[in-house]
């Protein structure tokens, strides 16, 4: 088994369940219809759907977090740790 190392994960929430109905695959993407929503659009992982079943319309996260991922962070920050150890255990024997 290999291991996949992401931090962040791409998904696609065309695929998730509708939050008020429950529909499978229903949700597909929504323009936004005023300044506020272009912000949240542009400036976050969050993008607007509608549900094609009953209608709802709101905000879906493109990126997922998984146990992976946060393994993978904490491993990074970890060896940047060590890492930063080692340097200052150098700069010290050196001087």
């Amino acid at each position: 088994m290999a291991l996949d190392y992401k931090i962040i994960v791409s998904k696609n929430p065309v695929f998730d369940k509708c939050p008020d109905c429950g529909a499978i695959g229903t949700l597909r993407r929504s323009r936004a219809h005023n300044t506020k929503e272009r912000l949240i659009k542009a400036l976050t992982p969050f993008k607007l759907y509608r549900c094609r079943k009953c209608g709802w319309r709101g905000y879906r996260s493109t990126i997922t977090v998984t146990m992976g991922s946060v393994k993978a962070l904490l491993l990074y920050l970890v060896l940047a740790a060590i890492t930063a150890y080692i340097v200052l255990f150098a700069m010290k024997f050196v001087s």
